[in-house]
Order: C-alpha cells, then sequence, then structure tokens
C-alpha cells in the first residue's frame, strides 16, 4: 500500500508566503500549512512522518527559533529549513543553535532554489531513517555481546587516566609542543597574526589528537595549567619569528579566567619573554564567554589596558547572544569552519550578516577553515578579507614559521599574487 507523498511543513504568518509555498511544492509533495508556531507544533504532534519544515524566522508570538527548536526536540528526525526576509545574524545563528537548521533561505526565494532544498531534505530524511532502522537492528543483533562492550568502556576510561597522568607530566616537563596557522590580510597583502595550536606526540602512543588530549584536560582539571603552559611557549617562540607586527593568538578557556592570578600570570610571560604586549591576541573560548558578564568584562579592560588584543574565536556555533559585541572590548570575531563548509547551504547568509554587523559594532572579522582558491573567491566577493586556513598554510612548527614569512613577503611584494598552499 502506497503511503503517499512525503509531507511538507510550511509555518509563516502571512498567509500569501504560505500560497506560494504551497503553489510551488504542491505537486511534489503534500504540504500542511500552519500561520503560527503554535499551531505549527499541533500539526507536528498529528502528522509525526513530516519529512520537512519550513519555517520562517520573524513570527509573532513564537519566533522562528523557538519553533524550530521545539520542533526538533518533537520530530528530530523531520528536516529543517529557515525562511526569512532579514538576513541578521541573531535570527540565522540562533536558528542554526537551537533548531539545528539543515538549510537558510533568504525571502524571495527562487522556486528553483527552494525545490531544490526541498528535495535535498526529503532524501536526507529518508537516509536518516535508513540509518535509524540499520542501527536498531545492529542493536538488536549485538544485545549478547553487553559484556565485551563492558570491557571496552572500561578501556576507555583506563586511557584517560593514564592520558592524564602522562599529559600532566607532560606539562611539567614542557615536553608538548605548538604549531602556528597564520591569518592573511588579503586586502592588504600581509600576515596579521599567527595562531599557537598545541600538539602532543605521546612516547609510546604516537600523535594524540588535540581534541583528545584538550578533553581529557577539561574533564581532568589541568585545562589551565595546559593553557599556562601553551601561554609561555607561544610568547618565547614568537620572539623567533622576526616579525615585529606579527600578533600572536591563543585560546584561553573559562577555567583560566577563573584564576584570580590569570592576568598576573600573563604578565609575568611578557615579561620573561620580552614580547610586546600589542603582540599578544586572547581568543575566547564560547565557555569564557559563558561567564559572567561583568566579572569577565573587568578581566578584559585590564587585559586591554596592557595593549593586548582580544577575539572571539568559533563565532555563531553556539552562544548565539550578540550582547557580548556591545558590552565587552572585542576586537575580532573567528567565524566557524562549518560555515564555509557549508558555504551554499546557509553559510552564505551567516558570513554575509556576521561581516555586516561586527563592523558595525567595530570588530575585525576572521573566517577560519578556508582550504580551496574557490572558497577565497566566494569569501572576498563578499567582502571579507581577513582569512585562516589550508588555502595558504597548515599548521606549521615554529622552526618553519621565519621561512614561510619571508616566502610570504617576498610573494606579495613580487607579483602581488596571493600565497597559496
Amino acid at each position: 500500500m502506497s503511503i503517499g507523498p512525503p509531507q511538507v511543513l510550511c509555518v509563516d504568518d502571512e498567509p500569501r508566503v504560505l500560497e506560494g509555498l504551497r503553489g510551488i511544492l504542491g505537486r511534489r509533495y503534500a504540504v500542511l500549512t500552519a500561520e503560527s508556531g503554535q499551531r505549527g507544533l499541533e500539526l507536528i504532534a498529528q502528522a509525526p512522518r513530516i519529512a520537512v519544515i519550513i519555517s520562517d524566522m520573524r513570527m509573532p508570538g513564537m519566533g522562528g527559533a523557538e519553533f524550530l527548536s521545539r520542533a526538533c526536540a518533537a520530530l528530530p528526525q523531520a528536516q529543517r529549513i529557515a525562511l526569512t526576509g532579514h538576513a541578521d545574524l541573531p535570527s540565522a545563528v540562533a536558528a542554526v543553535n537551537r533548531g539545528q537548521v539543515f538549510r537558510f533561505l533568504i525571502k524571495p526565494c527562487p522556486a528553483s532554489e527552494l525545490l531544490e532544498s526541498v528535495d535535498a531534505a526529503v532524501e536526507r530524511y529518508h537516509s536518516h531513517l535508513l540509518e535509524q532502522s540499520a542501527v536498531r537492528r545492529a542493536v538488536d543483533l549485538r544485545q549478547f555481546e553487553s559484556a565485551p562492550l563492558k570491557r571496552s568502556q572500561s578501556e576507555r576510561s583506563a586511557r584517560e587516566a593514564v592520558l592524564l597522568q602522562d599529559l600532566r607530566e607532560a606539562v611539567e616537563r614542557d615536553s608538548l609542543a605548538l604549531q602556528y596557522q597564520p591569518v592573511v590580510d588579503v586586502e592588504a597583502q600581509c600576515v596579521r597574526s599567527i595562531e599557537a595550536l598545541a600538539r602532543w606526540h605521546h612516547p609510546s602512543l604516537g600523535d594524540v589528537s588535540p581534541a583528545e588530549f584538550i578533553g581529557v584536560a577539561e574533564r581532568g582539571g589541568e585545562i589551565s595549567r595546559l593553557g599556562q603552559w601553551a601561554l609561555r611557549r607561544a610568547c618565547r617562540e614568537a620572539r623567533s619569528f622576526d616579525d615585529d607586527r606579527l600578533k600572536i593568538a591563543i585560546n584561553v578557556s573559562a577555567h583560566e579566567f577563573d584564576a584570580p592570578s590569570y592576568v598576573a600570570h600573563l604578565a609575568k610571560c611578557l615579561a620573561l619573554s620580552g614580547l610586546p604586549a600589542q603582540r599578544l591576541e586572547l581568543e575566547l573560548t564560547e565557555s569564557a564567554l559563558a561567564k559572567d558578564i561583568q566579572t569577565l568584562r573587568c578581566v578584559l579592560q585590564e587585559l586591554k589596558g596592557m595593549g593586548v588584543t582580544i577575539s572571539v574565536d568559533d563565532f555563531g556555533t553556539g552562544y548565539s547572544s550578540l550582547s557580548y559585541l556591545s558590552r565587552l572590548p572585542i576586537d575580532a570575531i573567528k567565524v566557524d569552519q562549518v560555515f564555509v563548509r557549508e558555504f551554499d547551504q546557509g553559510g552564505k547568509a551567516i558570513i554575509k550578516a556576521a561581516l555586516g554587523i561586527a563592523r558595525d559594532f567595530g570588530c575585525k572579522v576572521i573566517i577560519e577553515g578556508v582550504e580551496t582558491a574557490e572558497q577565497l573567491t566566494q569569501l572576498r566577493e563578499l567582502g571579507a578579507w581577513l582569512i585562516q586556513g589550508y588555502v595558504f598554510a597548515r599548521p606549521m612548527a615554529p622552526q618553519e614559521v621565519r621561512g614561510w614569512l619571508q616566502r610570504t613577503r617576498e610573494s606579495f611584494g613580487g607579483d602581488g599574487s596571493l600565497p597559496m598552499h
């Protein structure tokens, strides 16, 4: 027995918009419409086989971000598309973060673009259903293997305990390393800053990924000591790069700001290394921004008074409030690489909005994760000029930085072409 065409729920407070959506999608899909978020939730409860949910972002009563978040909780397998006439970052980021949006479309949206997006969403919906079915079958088949599974969990816990102890010793012995990845100003044709990234080659396990050992440090209460080590090393190594204008950027976690001695430790690192405070840039993580805003502002103002630059890392992926742009002394934001990877699936709109809003607040915008010449061209067309990613350089050891900087200066000063990796 046929189950009929896939169901698509369209939610918008403007009847003419709903009529247009129904006319475009109705020949291919079973279209349900609702003029409010509350009515949309009622239809979701009545039709649990909805494949795609399209929602306007600005609606009275219940905004699109809240509706999509609640729709995600009620019907997680359905794919969500945000549709708005306002390409503003608060709505876009809220939709992506809270509603786990599949696509982000700007009104008026061409019929071909709308159909292509809904077709892709339906395909993804069906793929997820097949994956869930396969997972359920695999779980059923492996029920009798629960004892080995428990052993595997125990082995992971044992590995983490060993890594934590070894990480403590590595920090004490100064046996970790930093690699550096530059931020290139493609408009001024120069290198603006270079980010320090922690790396760990374990004597018996080989290279341990930063995602693993940083997570171990956070869960084991060692993240502050790891951060202090990285700051000391970065300040010391930066003096060897032979460029008095180059800023050195380093990530700072919330735990480090919790320590009352953090500013004093930073000042000591600068003094011992001889690195001017104006060459140091601190990249705040999302967890640092989630702290008490007044306490954070006091710390940042003290650091700014010393001459340190402040930026926000992974902008747009989790901390969706923009209040800190007006309440904190932020110099730059780094737009997360996920929006570069998903440029044609909503990333373009978010990057474009981020550029406009951040500049209204007097902030520079750095785009992370740019890997190809095509991506670079797309971003330059939007007005982005501070770029970080493999397109220019992969993270490199400190002894490689000086040579790379020299080659880059020669390239900029020669034929004017950008020195792509």
